[in-house]
């Protein structure tokens, strides 16, 4: 398990480092490297290597990873490279040293001649709408949860009659152009329900509903959507008779891909109240999963499906890569098994992975997998490949951890 040194260990060992000039090893493109560190503040660091770096690996903003013995114990750091000035090379101060990295063997940063691409191995849908940051929780409506789209669509239509005059069912990805424009971008960017208990007193300041699921005039002044628009959305209403309204979200993981409508125009009906609110949810789940059963998703399906990813560093062991901030996001999670082809130019590696963290970084995403379905066979190569010799010559450092 790997330890965090702490920032002042840190700053004492970075500055035994630059005294003692002990040398720090990385790998890159296949080959050791030395390092010696000659200048260290708060900011930086300036490194001279034992010989000139491969140009794509001293590049503006590549990643050197650095292991160094400080008093028996191997600490790794990653720094970032700022510039190169005659032989030196400036960096960034690492954010951070380790020690006991249990890690089987050394990381490099990715090789110039490799590419890499990744595939989810679940059923995973992105589709051309928002994302939002969770999804509903709602669950199905008991005695629907197996039924098929057009059964709950009846049963919606006969619950609907006795508490409003009529209701409409839209998904947004079959709509014609747009009545609905206003309605559809306001609930697909907050991921609420937009509810008007009277069309006379518009949004409503509190929301009552036990799970927070409603637009506020708050939650409307935060959306980059104008006032006046929904002022005249709700004039408009008015103008057609309309006396209570609720559009509810229909929600498909992540995603608005539709919406519920109910109005009430009768003299003698009830307002629409919050209590029904919560019943037009369970209804949207049981739609999202009869949906998803008549394969209506299946186009947007990426699995088995490959991105081409960009290598950041890798070891015979594991392997962080990154892709262009996207909605592929939900896709690929903590604890997800991935599936990864490695291509060395000459062969293609095969492997499954697990992911063990993900963050994001300045608009861009990066995933930092364990490799945990690779054959024997694709093993050693990538094992040779990597770094550079036989497998007889490296099993033995392997094993001990100092490859």
């Amino acid at each position: 398990m790997a330890t965090e040194i702490k920032r002042i260990e840190k700053e004492s060992i970075l500055s035994t480092l630059h005294n003692k000039r002990i040398s720090m090893s990385s790998l890159i493109e296949r080959n050791d490297y030395s390092f010696t560190l000659i200048e260290v503040n708060k900011t930086a660091l300036s490194l001279v290597p034992d010989r000139p770096l491969p140009e794509i690996a001293a590049a503006h903003g590549k990643k050197l990873n650095l292991m160094a013995n400080h008093m028996g114990m191997n600490i790794f750091f990653t720094v970032e490279i700022k510039d190169t000035v005659k032989e030196r090379l400036i960096t960034t101060a690492p954010e951070s040293l380790y020690r006991n990295l249990g890690r089987s063997n050394s990381r490099q940063a990715f090789p110039s001649d490799m590419s890499m691409q990744f595939a989810s191995l679940e059923e995973k849908f992105i589709l051309p709408f928002p994302l939002l940051e969770q999804e509903d929780v709602a669950a199905p409506l008991p005695g629907l949860e197996k039924s098929d789209y057009n059964a709950i669509v009846t049963h919606l239509a006969k619950w609907v009659k006795t508490i409003a005059d009529a209701y409409k069912l839209t998904l947004f990805r079959d709509a014609k152009a747009s009545p609905l424009e206003f309605e559809k971008s306001l609930m697909m960017k907050i991921g609420k329900t937009l509810f008007l208990p009277s069309i006379e007193a518009g949004l409503p300041e509190l929301d009552e509903t036990p799970e927070k699921r409603l637009i506020t005039t708050e939650l409307f002044r935060k959306s980059d959507i104008a006032s006046d628009q929904l002022t005249q959305f709700i004039q408009t209403k008015h103008d057609e008779g309309l006396r209570s309204c609720v559009w509810v979200p229909l929600f498909f993981e992540r995603y608005v891909i539709g919406c519920i409508q109910l109005w009430v125009s009768a003299e003698d009906k009830a307002p629409l109240g919050i209590e029904h609110i919560s019943t037009l949810y369970q209804y949207g789940k049981s739609l999202s999963a009869a949906l998803v059963a008549r394969g209506y998703f299946a186009s947007c399906s990426v699995k088995n499906k490959f991105f081409q990813g960009n290598g950041v560093d890798i070891s015979a062991s594991g392997i962080l890569f990154s892709y262009p901030l996207s909605s592929l996001t939900p896709a690929f999670t903590k604890d997800k098994e991935i599936a990864l082809k490695l291509n060395t130019g000459s062969q293609i590696i095969n492997s499954s992975a697990r992911i063990i963290r993900y963050y994001r970084e300045r608009a861009v995403d990066y995933w930092g997998c364990r490799f945990v379905g690779m054959s024997p066979e694709d093993s050693r190569t990538l094992i040779e490949y990597l770094y550079g010799k036989p497998f007889e010559q490296l099993k033995t450092t392997l094993m001990l951890g100092q490859a």
